[in-house]
């Protein structure tokens, strides 16, 4: 509120600080796939972010490259569930979850269920060539809700259509960003990603490829570094805590 004319009221707060959440969380994603696993993990993320001093840099990487961190293959618990949910879906049974129609947060027994199945509709309901989930057709979103009703059994209100399909946006963003650092620039680059998202074809990902090394995208990242940068300096949170 120093910094901007904003009126001080507890709805605006928890929106502005769920955000500010959101943008520590992708900061510490992209300096783990980045400068940790990623293509400049021989480089030193503190040139460009000077609020992160040696002690705390050196710390971070040692909590991202315990065994304890190490991202784990999907559990073989955690298949058999969702292949479960696929079963009913095929023979018109619908899933229950407990879920807040208008925050959009899902609990219970099958909340994890409903978040992993958001993840699933991100990776294959939506081609990996659109840019932004902002050029998904207003036809397949609705396609992509009907599917989320028809699996699980939650009401059809616009408020909760409304979280659910941001929170797909965020999948997608997500999917795509680690599809290329890790499958392009990462530590999987000798690896062909289709064995495990059998949503992408050939001609897909050769473009996607051609796509995240052309120069002009090069270009584009460049500049919207520089840009998270500077608003990451003006509010960076300590990393070290909450390692997740």
């Amino acid at each position: 509120m120093m910094t901007f004319d904003i009126p001080n009221v507890a709805t605006l707060k928890h929106k502005c600080l769920s955000a500010v959440a959101e943008d520590f969380y992708d900061f510490k994603t992209k300096l783990t796939f980045r400068y940790i696993y990623g293509s400049k993990k021989n480089e030193d993320p503190r040139e460009l972010y000077k609020a992160i001093d040696e002690n705390t840099w050196r710390h971070f990487v040692e909590s991202r490259t315990s065994e304890g961190w190490k991202p784990k293959k999907r559990t073989t618990q955690g298949a058999t569930r969702l292949r479960m949910l696929l079963l009913r879906k095929a023979k018109g049974k619908k899933t229950h979850v407990i879920i807040d129609v208008f925050s959009g947060h899902a609990s219970g027994r099958n909340g994890d269920l409903f978040i992993s199945y958001l993840g699933v509709l991100a990776r294959d309901r939506i081609f990996i060539l659109i840019p932004s989930f902002d050029h998904v057709s207003e036809v397949q979103r609705n396609m992509i809700w009907q599917d989320l009703m028809m699996t699980f059994d939650i009401p059809n209100v616009a408020t909760l259509k409304h979280k659910c399909l941001s929170a797909v946006a965020e999948d997608f963003y997500d999917f795509k960003t680690k599809l290329t650092f890790r499958y392009i620039y990462g530590s999987k680059k000798n690896e062909d990603p289709r064995e495990l998202y059998k949503a992408i074809d050939e001609n897909t990902w050769r473009h996607f490829v051609e796509s995240r090394t052309s120069e002009g995208w090069k270009q584009k990242r460049t500049k919207a570094q520089a840009i998270s940068a500077q608003n990451k300096n003006m509010h960076l949170l300590f990393i070290v805590s909450w390692c997740v």
